[in-house]
């Protein structure tokens, strides 16, 4: 009796889910075999308990075949060992991790359908870096990018608990800054001397999720080779959380942050601080054409804004007496300085609230979009057609510099007629919530695990 013809990738793709599960899983009992002469496949190690999964990630990494090619029992054995290490994660570090095995599961269907809404115009996007393990001493999420003044090859990046990081080869190479006193110290924002960019100042601490606490502000002089303290100088036991620092153009020894207590001002660059507004305060921009005009939106409905850099404010409400709004942002129109826009999540379950102009500075404000009269732009839908979102924890908002009608938010563009464009055109502006597409190569375990990137600006 002739020998049963091995079945070839093309036919093991069209196996049920349930039955590439239970075929991988007697491969990895001992029923499979594997041809000879042949090296051993990256997932053989699944198979046995003491192997760490770091280990059989070195090996996926390692090898260059694609699971969905070769033949026989080594593509078999390729989507067992996909099984076998969720598996592994599941067991080794809980439910967490099976949340990040799921939505692996779920990256392609998002891929089509993401692909199938972009434009042509779109742009293409490649990973820039800064790579590093995540956690303390490592990068994690950004919340910030700003090229050095004068200079276009040097990008300084901000991670809310991973420090501060620098490249000055367009991201081709990064460096961890500040040795090891900003190691584990999250970085929100930074600020640069507007003649004399070795000097800068940070906003130390997570100011959105609170990862990290804040220590304050601190400042180098050469570089960023050195960190010292300013005058605003806490304690990570205070459980304060800074968002901005930013410095007048004008008058560089005038500093603002924004903070959980309220916005701090110094005119002495940095020495001393005065509270000169006190809220949680999220969002607080400059009037690009006179420095001495400010904005800041709290948590909650308040606008401020002053005409004197910051020694006084008024507060407005932004929607009324309305007391269901969560966090606002924020942006100028650099164009139509008079041009302000403001987006705001709800308090009930941080999704999308409002969209609201103003065109005499931020002194009054118009809705121009309310939730349910749109697409939801804060939720983790392509479309917009889900509800809820995290606009407490991350929420971008940009105009364009020369088109005060094109503003981009979040995961969705408004463009002049007021019709929202979906959905990844505004990275550029900011980094949106969402999964960009896998290379078209096989992708190494790094590529699928940092997939997840969230609205933050540039």
């Amino acid at each position: 009796m002739p020998l049963a013809r091995p079945q070839t990738a093309p036919v093991l793709i069209r196996l049920s889910r349930a039955g590439r599960l239970a075929v991988g899983l007697g491969l990895l009992c001992g029923r499979g075999s594997r041809p000879k002469n042949t090296a051993a496949h990256w997932s053989a190690p699944c198979a046995e308990a003491h192997v760490p999964l770091d280990s059989i990630v070195a090996l996926y990494d390692a090898d260059g075949l694609s699971p969905t090619t070769g033949q026989g029992s080594q593509a078999v054995s390729a989507l067992a060992g996909l099984y076998g290490a969720t598996g592994r994660c599941r067991q080794e570090c809980g439910r967490a991790n099976a949340v990040i095995a799921r939505s692996i599961q779920r990256a392609e269907e998002d891929r089509i359908q993401e692909s199938a809404q972009r434009s042509t115009t779109d742009p293409s996007w490649t990973f820039a870096g800064p790579d590093a393990p995540t956690g303390l001493g490592g990068n994690g999420r950004l919340n910030r990018l700003v090229t050095r003044p004068g200079s276009t090859d040097e990008w300084w990046a901000c991670a809310p608990a991973g420090g501060l990081w620098r490249t000055q080869d367009q991201a081709t190479d990064w460096t961890a800054m500040g040795g090891q006193e900003l190691a584990s110290i999250g970085v929100s924002d930074i600020a640069f001397h507007p003649t004399d960019a070795d000097r800068m100042w940070i906003a130390t601490g997570d100011g959105d999720f609170g990862d990290t606490r804040s220590i304050g502000v601190w400042t180098t002089a050469d570089g960023g080779l050195t960190w010292e303290a300013t005058g605003l100088d806490w304690g990570t036991n205070m459980g304060r959380t800074l968002t901005r620092v930013l410095v007048h153009p004008n008058h560089p020894d005038t500093l603002w942050t924004a903070s959980s207590l309220g916005i701090y001002r110094s005119v002495n660059g940095g020495d001393n601080w005065i509270r000169t507004l006190s809220g949680d305060y999220a969002s607080l921009e400059i009037d690009p054409s006179d420095p001495d005009h400010l904005l800041a939106a709290e948590f909650g409905n308040d606008i401020a804004e002053s005409h004197d850099a910051g020694a006084t404010w008024t507060v407005n409400s932004l929607d009324g007496a309305s007391f269901g709004i969560s966090r606002i942002t924020l942006a100028f129109a650099p164009s139509a300085p008079d041009t302000v826009y403001a987006v705001a999540g709800k308090n009930n379950d941080q999704g999308f609230a409002g969209f609201w102009r103003s065109t005499d500075g931020g002194s009054n404000w118009t809705a121009r979009m309310l939730a349910g009269e749109g697409p939801n732009l804060l939720g983790w839908t392509v479309d917009g057609g889900d509800s809820g979102g995290q606009a407490w924890y991350d929420l971008a908002l940009a105009v364009h510099p020369e088109d005060p009608n094109l503003r981009s938010c979040g995961r969705g563009q408004l463009v002049g007629n007021g019709r929202w464009r979906y959905p990844m055109a505004v990275r550029r502006a900011l980094v949106c919530w969402g999964r960009p597409p896998l290379p078209p190569r096989r992708p190494t375990w790094s590529e699928v695990f940092r997939r997840w990137t969230h609205a933050r600006r540039q």
